[in-house]
């Protein structure tokens, strides 16, 4: 997708975000698309993304899962007494796309009980953290294991 497409993708977030379509708000959009390209150059960093529907089926899939029990982990958590064994973990990742560790950093950050703190781009490092960090191993195999499935998402891994 060159320059327009991401210009015209992004006008149409705007006026969705705006929910009314007029002559102003296109018009905005339109700067705000641009002004973004001009302040953020990413265009160059990206690799291409092939998206293979199956494999983001199952991302989707482990996912809702990974949603579920995290969420149960939580509410255990709440209503259980004691002290919470919490920590930020790094988690190095083997990918050295943007787009893998943009997607993987927030699969993190939106399941419940982990939130990725801090991303390291050279090195492909997330810190993440993690409401139950007892095993630093687990909090590691998770985020890498989501790594594996996004990259196998997006064409960068078979």
């Amino acid at each position: 997708m060159g320059a327009a497409g991401v210009v015209a993708w992004l006008v149409l977030v705007w006026l969705a975000l705006w929910g009314e379509v007029s002559l102003a708000n296109l018009l905005s959009g339109v700067l705000v698309a641009a002004g973004l390209l001009i302040a953020l150059p990413l265009g160059s960093r990206l690799a291409p993304v092939h998206i293979r529907p199956l494999a983001t089926a199952k991302l989707a899939a482990a996912f809702a899962w990974a949603l579920v029990v995290s969420t149960l982990e939580v509410a255990l958590l709440v209503l259980r007494p004691g002290p919470a064994h919490q920590g930020v973990v790094a988690v190095p990742l083997r990918t050295r796309s943007s787009v893998v560790l943009f997607i993987v950093a927030n699969i993190t950050s939106l399941t419940p009980g982990t939130l990725t703190v801090d991303v390291d781009e050279p090195s492909a490092t997330l810190f993440v953290h993690a409401l139950t960090a007892r095993e630093t191993i687990d909090v590691r195999a998770r985020v890498q294991r989501f790594e594996h499935l996004v990259r196998r998402a997006v064409g960068e891994e078979r």
